[in-house]
């Protein structure tokens, strides 16, 4: 009985450390009734689980029952798998735990830690990244969508690169007119991405890479091919006029699989990570580079190398740079990201 009693103290400890500023945060930046209320609930529980070990049997049991029902609330009111109708699909995402909480919420917390937790995000930043992001996200009705992050937090926790799951966009009816394929950056495929690259009114695929880190060669190959495939079968696009796009680190996978490629129609990089081997190497298409001057993460000096080594090769490089711009160019030019990108593509197709 004594080491049930520790080792009840010694998780209830835990809880406290791990869990509590979590939820306590959570509780208070949420959006979404849905994320203040699993805030709550999970300070609710540890909450109860303080009751039990201080002796208060009848109030712990009154915790248990009240935070059960409202969990069980909350998983019966998850979304479905499939998406709702709009400009934006996606496969189905399967049931995590993760889904008790709406993806907005969820960036909102991220953005909240991220000062803590990343050298190159300070509050002020943080704030404005905030200000940006979020009215995208209030106008995608994210309460009744699952979310792609699951994806990446299962990659975390020991999953793998590799999954099935994609966004796209049709709002476009033009039939084998051209298509883009974006890869998305590390902390996984957010719901913002596809929405901003609508706006480029041709068919976008956005395919999940788990938490983005593009570690797997043979599987970011297999999961542009995959989108690919789906956007000349399923979308109508003209197999000759595919693009391919990455945003930060999805630009090691973007240049690693487009190095050699030369049936993809172009290459657009987006603040982007590079393979340096496959830059030095490069017999792929033309490429695009959109970058802010002032991105600390991936600096100027950075994109231009990157630029200068495809100087030997036969593409034709196009860089533009934002002078007041940082890593978050996307969030904070996507009318100017994108019609550099139309026009581009157009210049092509």
């Amino acid at each position: 009985m004594a080491a049930l009693k520790i080792i009840a103290r010694a998780l209830l400890f835990s809880a406290l450390i791990l869990v509590t500023p979590a939820a306590l945060l959570l509780a208070v930046v949420a959006e979404t009734s849905r994320g203040s209320a699993a805030g709550y609930l999970a300070l609710g529980w540890v909450a109860t689980g303080v009751l039990a070990v201080a002796g208060w049997a009848r109030a712990a049991v009154v915790g248990v029952v009240a935070s059960t029902c409202g969990v069980a609330v909350l998983l019966f009111t998850v979304p479905p798998a499939e998406a709702p109708d709009g400009v934006i699909h996606s496969t189905p995402i399967p049931f995590r735990l993760s889904q008790l909480v709406p993806e907005i919420d969820q960036v909102k917390v991220g953005l909240a830690l991220a000062p803590r937790v990343d050298r190159f995000i300070d509050p002020l930043q943080a704030r404005r990244v905030a200000r940006l992001v979020l009215p995208t996200y209030r106008t995608l009705g994210t309460e009744d969508r699952r979310s792609a992050l699951a994806f990446g937090y299962d990659q975390v926790f020991g999953g793998k690169e590799r999954t099935e799951h994609m966004y796209w966009t049709s709002t476009s009816t033009r039939t084998g007119g051209p298509a883009l394929i974006f890869l998305h950056g590390s902390a996984g495929n957010f719901l913002a991405y596809p929405a901003l690259l609508s706006r480029l009114d041709v068919p976008v695929v956005c395919p999940t890479s788990g938490f983005g880190l593009y570690l797997d060669r043979a599987a970011t190959a297999d999961t542009v091919a995959r989108a690919r495939r789906f956007a000349v079968e399923t979308l109508g696009a003209d197999p000759d006029r595919v693009f391919l796009a990455a945003l930060s680190q999805g630009g090691q996978g973007a240049t690693q699989v487009a190095h050699d490629d030369p049936s993809l129609r172009g290459v657009v990089l987006i603040s982007a990570v590079v393979d340096e081997a496959a830059m030095a190497a490069w017999s792929g298409p033309d490429v695009l580079l959109l970058h802010g001057a002032m991105d600390r993460r991936i600096s100027k000096s950075y994109a231009e190398a990157a630029v200068a080594a495809l100087s030997t090769s036969t593409a034709s490089v196009s860089a533009r740079y934002w002078p007041t711009e940082d890593h978050f160019l996307l969030y904070a030019q996507p009318t100017e990201v994108v019609d550099a990108i139309r026009s581009w593509m157009a210049a092509r197709d």
